[in-house]
């Protein structure tokens, strides 16, 4: 067998290596320096929420005692190929079974910390990938200039134009959290140690290029390690190799194991014992840890004659027999989901997993959850409610907004509309607000409507996949006519609010046209101009994070001048200084630039496998807080010195901080309250047709009771994927085959 060239560069210091593939070296020795007293402490936060989801989360709750018995390994040749020779080798020589009670840490050293995990479905990759997670975690927590592990999932590597290093960056920012600058800085620093699961679950037409992507990365930033989970069958169907220092295939169980596992389950595994004793194939079955777990639960106190299966035909057969025993056994033992019968729950359970399967993922969140779920029919109801019930949110928030802002203005600037103002009846204020609320409600419907067919037929050919060609065509055709929608709803309301010759004097009229002229020209810019917004896949952003854009700033700011421009001729009608219309318009082209320069950038529909549901109502949050007391610091004061009638700086201070919110509330509806209103709307289209129910997180919480899910972090997994495939594939269940 010919030697392949391997070259070592010691370059000063520690054993700490970082492979580098390409060219005539294999592994350069690297000092890595241990991080700054900051990084340390981001980098152990990290290392928690790795624990947290995986190692606790995952793989200490795992299916049962049986699907974490330490197969047996065998390094197998002829499955890498070495990075400098070009040609197929595994590090170790021939093919060799492992010797037992020896640890995946162990190979992965040997291996020179880059290996492949190959095993049959069901054989304990995953679990043997976070078995080498938690001996990893064990490290980085003694050494602090050893890698942090991280678990990552292939299978939402969807984008073969996406470098792996762009990819890893992403994961890292919506699956643990971390800034996208720090994920930068740890990759290109070799601070992180990714473990790669389900290169398999990676579309097939995709595979390929999935692997060269990996060597591209490897090539181009190095790594401290690498590890690679991959189905035996799936990565023997590639036409290329990953360059790697060795692999490693999983062995079934013995059948000494099997008998020692079914020993300890007592008497009540009597009839699975001479089950197995009978039936080849499912002895064969019982040499994977999963099925072997599965049969102890389904098969417990289930006499001999029930275990006879002579009428499955063939292997798969009978794999999907035992899932199915399995299932009917955990709704046996388990307790109903809040009275709902057994048929809906598995109703759900059969459209989560089709859903999963069908969109390549592997984790589910429910803050996640996008447009592109729906079939055309629910597409289009959604579109319906989301558009409404957002218009009316966004009618009343903007309404709300502005006319606090007007009565602010003119306490400030105009002390005899003060006296007025102040001196209001209840009375008064009642009819006041029940104008403002009617004028949201009636224009937030009126524009929804017309809104919904655009974005319906943006929804489509977003699912459709038009090309991209055609895009400027489509993006100019909905900017025209939400444009002309806009102009035909101000244009009426200027008519009205001319013909009614509004004063301070009729408050619930001037409260009604000053919702309507601020909400009908705020719909374009929070239905349109957001970013994702209308499409299939990015529609709702409860999730991503914040990016500051100054071409978007200059862009709103020449909107916001020509839009002031507009709105100062029409001051007269209001009996409102051109001063104050002034003022009111400055300040809202500031908010405008300051509150649509940000852009939430929506994740893809991948899913977490951390807790950061929410994060961008978060993060509006913070900005909210952050603002309100920026702009109490600036406005109080002003105020305090320029207004003479109060004796104490308790006035002022009220009237800055209603300002400041007023100033600050655009902020919580851009940065997460529609697209919560959206969610919303999504969850009850989902439950009105039967596909899930309204209160999803307990049906999955239900799941996990039930044994068929896992939770990960801020999201559930099926706990394994043959069972996700199994519940994709079962059929529907009637009510009258529903046993009592």
């Amino acid at each position: 067998m010919p030697i392949p060239i391997m070259q070592n560069v010691n370059v000063n210091g520690s054993d700490n290596e970082v492979l580098v593939a390409g060219g005539d070296v294999y592994q350069v020795h690297l000092h890595l320096f241990p991080p700054s007293d900051a990084d340390r402490q981001n980098l152990l936060n990290l290392l928690g929420r790795v624990r947290e989801s995986w190692i606790t989360g995952v793989l200490e709750r795992s299916v049962g005692p049986t699907a974490r018995l330490q197969v047996g390994m065998t390094a197998v040749p002829g499955q890498v190929e070495h990075p400098c020779a070009r040609q197929v080798e595994v590090a170790g020589g021939d093919r060799r079974v492992l010797p037992p009670g020896t640890s995946i840490g162990q190979v992965f050293d040997e291996a020179g910390r880059t290996l492949l995990v190959l095993g049959e479905p069901g054989a304990g990759k995953t679990t043997t990938l976070l078995t080498l997670a938690r001996e990893c975690i064990q490290r980085a927590e003694d050494d602090p200039a050893a890698p942090v592990p991280v678990v990552l999932n292939l299978s939402t590597w969807a984008d073969s134009r996406k470098t792996i290093f762009d990819w890893m960056v992403g994961e890292l920012a919506t699956t643990y959290s971390v800034g996208r600058p720090l994920a930068r800085q740890w990759l290109r620093e070799h601070r992180l140690l990714p473990l790669l699961d389900g290169l398999d679950e990676v579309a097939a037409a995709r595979r390929a290029a999935c692997v060269e992507a990996l060597h591209a990365f490897v090539q181009g930033h190095g790594v401290p390690g690498l590890a690679i989970c991959c189905r035996a069958h799936e990565y023997r169907a590639l036409p290329v190799r990953l360059k790697l220092g060795g692999a490693v295939s999983l062995l079934p169980l013995t059948p000494e194991q099997v008998s020692a596992s079914l020993d300890r389950g007592g008497p009540a595994l009597a009839g699975l014992r001479a089950a197995l004793g009978r039936n080849p194939e499912l002895r064969a079955l019982a040499a994977s840890p999963l099925m072997l777990n599965l049969m102890t639960v389904a098969f417990a106190g289930a006499p001999g004659e029930a275990l006879e299966f002579g009428h499955v035909p063939g292997r798969n057969a009978l794999r999907g027999e035992i899932f199915r025993r399995y299932v009917e056994r955990m709704f046996v033992l388990r307790t109903r989901f809040g009275g709902v019968s057994r048929a809906r729950t598995e109703g759900w359970l059969r459209w989560l997993a089709k859903g999963m399967m069908g969109r390549g993922e592997s984790i589910f969140a429910t803050e996640l959850l996008q447009p592109a779920w729906l079939t055309p029919r629910q597409l289009l109801l959604y579109t319906l409610v989301s558009r409404v019930a957002g218009g009316v949110a966004l009618a009343a928030v903007i309404g709300a907004v502005v006319c606090l802002g007007i009565y602010s203005l003119l306490l400030m600037v105009d002390p005899p509309s003060r006296h007025a103002l102040t001196s209001t009846g209840l009375g008064t204020v009642a009819m006041v607000v029940a104008a403002y609320l009617m004028a949201a409600v009636a224009t937030g419907t009126a524009m929804g409507l017309l809104y919904a067919p655009f974005d319906y037929l943006r929804f489509r050919c977003s699912c459709l996949g038009q090309p991209r060609e055609l895009s400027i065509r489509r993006e100019l055709a909905r900017f025209l006519g939400y444009v002309g929608l806009t102009i035909l709803g101000v244009a009426f309301v200027a008519a009205g609010a001319g013909a009614v010759k509004l004063s301070p004097r009729a408050p619930h009229l001037s409260a009604a046209v000053i919702t309507v002229l601020a909400s009908v020209p705020s719909f374009p810019l929070f239905f349109w101009r957001k970013a994702g917004r209308g499409a299939a896949d990015g529609d709702i952003g409860l999730a991503g994070t914040l990016t500051w854009r100054w071409r978007s700033s200059l862009e709103i700011a020449a909107v916001g001048l020509v839009a002031g421009g507009i709105v100062l001729p029409f001051s007269g009608w209001l009996e409102v200084s051109r001063m104050a219309a002034l003022a009111l318009s400055a300040l809202v082209v500031v908010m405008a630039v300051v509150y649509g320069s940000w852009r939430h950038e929506v994740p893809p529909p991948e899913r977490w496998a951390n807790g950061t549901a929410g994060s961008a109502l978060g993060k509006s949050g913070r900005i909210f807080v952050y603002g309100w007391v920026a702009w109490v610091l600036a406005l109080f004061p002003v105020l305090w010195l320029t207004t003479g009638p109060w004796a104490s700086p308790a006035g002022p201070l009220l009237l800055a901080s209603m300002t400041a919110i007023v100033l600050q509330s655009p902020a919580l509806f851009w940065f997460g309250g529609l697209d919560a209103v959206l969610h919303a709307s999504l969850r009850l289209v989902l439950s009105l047709t039967g596909d899930m129910p309204l209160r999803l997180r307990r049906f999955l919480d239900h799941g996990v009771h039930l044994g068929f899910l896992q939770r990960a972090g801020g999201g559930y997994i099926f706990i394994h994927r043959l069972l996700l495939e199994h519940f994709a594939a079962r059929p529907p269940r009637s009510a009258s085959t529903t046993p009592p």
